[in-house]
């Protein structure tokens, strides 16, 4: 039995309990010494390692090299080894591989030249790292590969492009309304929604990769060589086949997908762009149709980027003024003047923008509540100037509410308040509000009405008979109009059809005891045609364009009765 030292004893100790194996070898390459790490990690005992070539530790490759490095370095101190960190594989006593992290140094003994080996077991970081890279890459409520997988697996896909041709299809599905079975029921139904979605989807073996890319939006990846008309029936019915109904903690629950599809062959792609460019097909989808599909096109990408540019300049503080409005003129069945409608024009990059396009993206980005205040302070100083002017002193201006401007909680004593700035007589102001407003919120929208109402300022509902309105709600509504749409004017001529509708609701207004406009009269046949109805107020180019303010006095006729 040797006996140590108490120095010696220390070092020992220390040695065998760190978490590091050493061993160490003389110059010819035999094991000297190793720790008690070095012998559990191996499956050695002290008396089998010891006296041993270290070749025993090493995978083959190594091993029939170490006597060369050892030679190169004593004759021509060649570092092959010596004094750098590697990783590489080290094999036990079963001839089992284990990856490891080796630093070897060098050693002046009293007795000759050695060599240190610290060694580090790699197996537990690995598992870790792969631990690590499963949770980086797996969406954790479907099980499915999460955005990050599918762009590694783009990646993967486009560079095997190189050495094969072949078509690749990515699938963006985005759930339609997901939101709502959250607030209806509880986000725990919107959740097993998603799995049921991902187990639908799994069924699917043609799909080489299906990931849960956002909250409620997939991304599937696939092969085909398939024509597109015949691809897009095929996902077609997958989208229509996770629109069915399911049963959800007891509780039939239905949501519609739509989807947005980019076909790719090319090596020269990009895995983010791949993404965008499907996105914007899905994007493009939705607003087609809830439940569509649609192809990317370069015409898509153009028309998203050219929305978002328009969505940075309603957000630019430049805004209002590249802001104008122009004035309408309403006319009776006389030819007289009775008033205007306030039209909002947007002029940007030079360029006007159409209302329908800017309206709708100033609500989603919520630049209307900006542009509803600088649309009532003109409003009032049209007011006010034309109070000055007898031919205008008597008319009334009509000016479209957003839905989201009317929800806004300071609408109406913001509304209150200018008309008494301005001192305008609040008859004089007629909001036009659309059906979709009056879907939102009934009770306070109606209740809001009825206190402007009160106030003096009257309502018409605009676009009649091209939204969803219910009767039995509108007849309850404190309005005092109806504006027929331009699209019943347009072939009032011609359709029989256009005919009985404008009939049904100049009928309904007079049971309810509405005025009617009638909006887009263009021509005299038209005019000539509503009067026979009964149509006795009317707005259109017919009788005027939309004018700038400076413009009116110069350019608004007196009409006679028979529209001459």
């Amino acid at each position: 039995m040797a006996v140590f030292s108490a120095k010696e004893s220390l070092n020992r100790t220390i040695l065998d309990n760190i978490m590091d194996a050493v061993v160490s070898i003389d110059k010819n390459g035999l094991i000297t010494y190793c720790n008690q790490t070095a012998l559990t990690l191996f499956g050695y005992t002290e008396e089998n390692l010891l006296g041993k070539n270290i070749k025993c530790l090493m995978v083959d490759y190594h091993a029939e090299h170490h006597d060369n490095y050892l030679r190169d370095y004593r004759s021509n101190l060649v570092k092959r080894v010596i004094g750098n960190t590697r990783v590489l594989q080290a094999k036990n006593i079963n001839d089992e591989l284990i990856p490891i992290e080796l630093r070897v140094c060098q050693l002046e003994m009293e007795d000759g030249t050695a060599y240190l080996g610290m060694i580090r077991d790699l197996r537990d970081s690995i598992s870790k790292r792969e631990k690590i890279h499963l949770l980086e890459n797996t969406d954790l409520l479907t099980g499915l590969p999460n955005r990050n997988a599918l762009v590694l697996a783009l990646n993967d896909t486009i560079d095997g492009l190189v050495l094969n041709k072949q078509n690749f299809y990515l699938l963006m599905i985005d759930a339609d309304d997901f939101s709502k079975i959250n607030q209806a029921f509880g986000y725990e139904y919107g959740d097993e929604v998603l799995r049921k979605t991902a187990e639908k989807l799994s069924e699917y073996k043609d799909f080489r990769l299906i990931a849960r890319s956002s909250q409620d939006e997939f991304g599937v990846l696939f092969q085909s060589e398939l024509p597109q008309h015949e691809i897009k029936r095929w996902l077609t019915e997958v989208l229509c086949q996770l629109s069915s109904v399911e049963t959800i903690i007891n509780r039939p629950i239905s949501c519609s997908f739509s989807g947005g599809i980019y076909n790719f062959n090319q090596p020269n792609e990009n895995s983010q762009n791949a993404i965008g460019y499907a996105e914007n097909a899905l994007k493009f989808a939705k607003q087609l149709q809830r439940g569509g599909l649609v192809f990317h096109s370069n015409e898509i990408d153009q028309e998203q980027r050219h929305s978002a540019v328009l969505d940075q300049g309603l957000k630019s503080t430049q805004l209002t003024e590249q802001l104008f409005l122009v004035y309408q003129a309403q006319v009776d069945e006389h030819g007289q003047l009775i008033g205007f409608e306030a039209l909002m024009r947007w002029q940007y990059q030079n360029q006007l923008v159409r209302p329908d396009i800017f309206i709708a993206l100033a609500e989603r980005n919520g630049a209307i509540y900006k542009m509803g205040g600088w649309l009532l302070e003109q409003a009032c100083q049209f007011l006010t100037w034309s109070s000055t002017i007898p031919e205008f002193a008597s008319c009334r201006l009509s000016v479209n509410v957003s839905p989201k401007q009317f929800a806004h909680p300071n609408f109406v004593p913001d509304i209150i308040q200018s008309l008494l700035n301005h001192k305008i007589d609040p008859q004089r102001l007629h909001l036009e509000l659309t059906e979709r407003l009056l879907l939102e919120n009934p009770a306070i929208i109606v209740q809001k009405m009825q206190d402007l109402r009160r106030y003096g300022i009257s309502f018409s509902l605009d676009d009649f008979g091209t939204g969803y309105s219910s009767l039995a709600y509108i007849k309850n509504l404190p309005l005092s109009e109806l504006k027929i749409d331009r699209s019943f004017v347009k072939e009032i001529t011609n359709s029989a059809s256009d005919r009985k509708i404008v009939s049904t609701i100049l009928l309904l207004a007079q049971g309810l005891g509405l005025n009617v406009v009638t909006e887009g009269v263009e021509n005299l046949e038209q005019l000539t045609e509503l009067k026979k109805l009964g149509c006795k107020q009317f707005q259109g180019f017919f009788f005027a364009k939309p004018l700038r303010k400076e413009h009116l006095l110069t350019s608004i006729p007196q009409f006679k009765a028979d529209g001459s």
